[in-house]
């Protein structure tokens, strides 16, 4: 993790007398006397800034290069390097051996000071400088660190008065400011060393702890193989789906953000044909045991009967890629274990327990993990881990060229098995979606072609789709998307196929609607004109008319409904309506208004015809295979008794083989029941209402339907004036004859 910048104190690991020696002066004592440092200044010069130029009013103080003395107390190296070890901890290198190297000696006297500036050093694994202050007696000479807005302080001691007997420390990481104030009194002793990391790390580059972890990490992240290596990091803290899915890896905290920090930061360290791909997932582990006969301790045996995993996939900004996929994450996947924790450990505190009665419990383990391998190898692991609307995703997202889209498009026809028959594997909309948006950057028409030839025909749904193929003919152009289309389209079912076409319609503009509109007409011409009259595309056919502008294209429609029965213009009227206004000032008014009366023409008769009043007769009614009782059925008495049966079971049998469950075929309703015994059984057989109701219902829709045409085409009038508008009120007769077949 990311280390310390400056931090300082009193260096208790070393020895309080390093056993300095210098050239000239011999054994130095310590706190150093006045006369004694006048001979070391002596030995030494003045301390330079910069490229060698003495700048004094930045630095008055005096240095003196390593050459030319030797620390000869033997405890002092030792005591250098745990302070080293200590240092490596506080700078982020946990377990790295750092190594101070001596850079210079300096001497402060009175009126000695440092201005604020920033050191030039250039070595290699240089990461920090360390100052060291042997024990000295002065006033002054603070050492003050500065960092942004906030700065540091080192007093070596003065406060609490041990700076004359202890050795002191303080620390700074390359780029800070710092200065040393003016010494007012006395002599400062200092030896500045290079914190530098060991020779087989300095070719990392790294002067942070975060960045010689990445650096590491970034080396064994290039050692994954693209085919079969893939990773698994287990996150500490618990999280939900919701957060994840909101806020994506900004949700980790503590150390699992800084574990993915330091992925992503070793990742960026990569050459892109070695980067990782990372993923965040939702480790699931259910299972059931049921209580089992017991052990010779008489304690019960629980036996696993049920085991399953789930993974749920989210994008490293959260968005979720696939919801509990079923697989075997235990089996496949490469767990990390940085905390080298054991298995229980691992998973005890991600449990929660239930139990369903005294005979069974469940146990549900979960853990989310951050999830990666080789970016060069992600389509193929997507595939296999996550799905194939992911994998299309990236295709999406990527930007894929041509040729990673056809190498995809070939991958998901080989594994599904796809054909130009639409038989057998089903594509989801995702995907085609997914590939659809790939295509527009690719722009390469014979991926177009091959989509059409092989995935379209296996999608269940294809007016998912519509939106996606306008765009694939605004960056390609009809000319070049049509013909692939409607050779799919082809196969379709005629109305499935019309439909189709018309709902493509509906997303392209210009010339294109026309001709899309035109091919639509076609097909529909293909078709009966009870089939157009069922289809639920009436009304788009008659928007993409009116909006395309054209019209030949809105007379063609108009004449092609012209001759239709009268019965089945309901739906093709209704069509129009909806767009009234839009249509009122059309060149086709007069043709609109010959469909709607002919329709009204229709509508009065059935008007006229339901409007008598209420009769047992049930003029349309069917019984197969018994002319008498239709005949019954359409007559006016309301009851009639069948005789004849061998026994009241054949009585009854006959009641259940005709008792009408659909009276809507049977165009009547009625009840019939058994009666009698042996010969003398019997079947009555007694009308109801229900027919009656229904027609009433239908008379009030078509009055609804004539007062819809009559506001839109007040012109469009009735064939005869006298027609009845309302029905009688009067009770109508009830007939009670019963009749008797033989």
């Amino acid at each position: 993790v990311e280390g310390e910048i400056s931090f300082g104190g009193a260096a208790d690991v070393l020895p309080a007398l390093p056993g300095l020696v210098v050239d000239g002066v011999g054994p130095v004592s310590l706190p150093l006397p006045a006369a004694q440092a006048r001979k070391l200044i002596a030995q030494c010069r003045k301390l330079l800034f910069g490229q060698d130029l003495v700048d004094a009013k930045a630095l008055k103080s005096w240095q003196l290069h390593p050459d030319h003395m030797d620390l000869t107390n033997v405890a002092w190296d030792s005591g250098m390097e745990a302070l080293a070890e200590m240092i490596g901890e506080r700078l982020g290198f946990k377990g790295v051996h750092l190594q101070a190297t001596l850079r210079k000696l300096v001497i402060y006297e009175k009126g000695d000071r440092v201005l604020k500036h920033r050191d030039s050093v250039e070595e290699d694994g240089f990461v920090a400088t360390l100052v060291v202050q042997l024990p000295s007696w002065y006033d002054g000479g603070d050492m003050v660190v500065f960092n942004g807005g906030g700065s540091g302080r080192y007093d070596f001691g003065k406060t609490d008065e041990s700076a004359a007997f202890a050795s002191q420390y303080a620390v700074y990481t390359p780029g800070l400011e710092y200065e040393h104030e003016e010494v007012t009194s006395g002599y400062r002793l200092v030896l500045v060393y290079s914190i530098r990391l060991p020779p087989e790390l300095q070719q990392m580059g790294a002067n942070r702890g975060d960045e010689l972890l990445s650096a590491e990490l970034s080396n064994a992240m290039a050692m994954m193989r693209e085919a079969d290596e893939t990773f698994t990091l287990l996150l500490s803290n618990g999280y939900d789906d919701d957060t994840i899915c909101r806020f994506g890896s900004a949700a980790l905290k503590d150390v699992d953000r800084a574990r993915l920090e330091a992925l992503q930061g070793a990742n960026a360290l990569l050459f892109p044909d070695k980067k990782l791909k990372f993923y965040i997932g939702h480790l699931l582990h259910e299972a059931r045991f049921h209580k089992g006969e017991a052990s010779y301790d008489w304690s019960p045996q629980w036996e696993d009967t049920y085991e399953h995993e789930y993974l749920t996939w989210h994008a490293i900004d959260g968005h979720e890629l696939q919801h509990e996929y079923d697989g075997e994450w235990v089996k496949t996947h490469n767990f990390l274990n940085p905390d080298k924790e054991t298995m229980r450990s691992i998973w005890k505190d991600h449990a929660e327990c239930w139990n369903d009665g005294d005979e069974t419990f469940d146990i549900s383990y979960s853990r989310y993990a951050i999830i990666g391998w080789p970016l060069a190898n992600d389509i193929a692991n997507t595939w296999e881990f996550i799905g194939e609307d992911a994998v299309a995703s990236i295709i999406s997202e990527k930007q894929a060229d041509a040729s990673e889209l056809q190498t995809f498009m070939e991958t998901a026809i080989n594994r599904h098995g796809l054909t130009q028959t639409p038989i057998g594997s089903e594509v989801s909309s995702v995907l085609c979606q997914r590939i659809c948006e790939a295509l527009v950057t690719a722009r390469d028409a014979s991926l177009v072609e091959m989509f059409f030839d092989k995935f379209f025909g296996h999608l269940t749904d294809k007016s998912e789709l519509v939106p996606s193929i306008g765009k694939l003919v605004q960056a390609f152009g009809w000319d070049e998307v049509g013909s692939h289309f409607l050779k799919a389209v082809a196969r379709l079912p005629k109305e499935a196929g019309m439909g189709l076409v018309l709902q493509l319609g509906t997303v392209v503009d210009g010339e294109t609607k026309g001709a899309v509109t035109r091919i639509a007409l076609d097909k529909a011409k293909e078709l009966s004109h009870t089939e157009v009259s069922a289809s639920r595309f009436i009304r788009l056919l008659w928007k993409n008319a009116i909006q395309c502008g054209d019209p030949w294209i809105f007379g063609s429609i108009a004449s092609f409904f012209m001759p239709m029965e009268a019965k089945l213009l309901g739906p093709v009227v209704a069509g129009y309506l909806s767009f009234a206004d839009a249509t009122r000032s059309h060149k086709t008014f007069t043709a609109l208004a010959s469909i709607a009366n002919i329709r009204m023409q229709w509508l009065d008769d059935q008007i006229a015809e339901l409007g008598k009043p209420f009769s047992w007769k049930m003029p349309d009614a069917v019984f197969p295979s018994a002319a008498q009782i239709e005949a019954f059925l359409r007559g006016p008495e309301r009851t009639i008794s069948i005789p004849g049966f061998t026994s009241i079971h054949a009585a009854r049998a006959f009641t259940y083989k005709h008792t009408p469950y659909d009276s809507k075929k049977m165009m009547a309703s009625f009840e019939m029941t058994a009666g009698g015994n042996g010969h003398n059984a019997y079947v009555t057989l007694t009308k109801t209402r229900k027919v009656f109701a229904s027609l009433k219902k239908k008379l009030a829709k078509y009055e609804a339907e004539v007062a819809r045409i009559r506001e839109s085409y007040p012109s469009a009038d009735r064939a005869s004036s006298g027609g009845p508008t309302t029905t009688a009120k009067k009770r109508p007769r009830e007939e009670s004859d019963v009749i008797v077949i033989n």
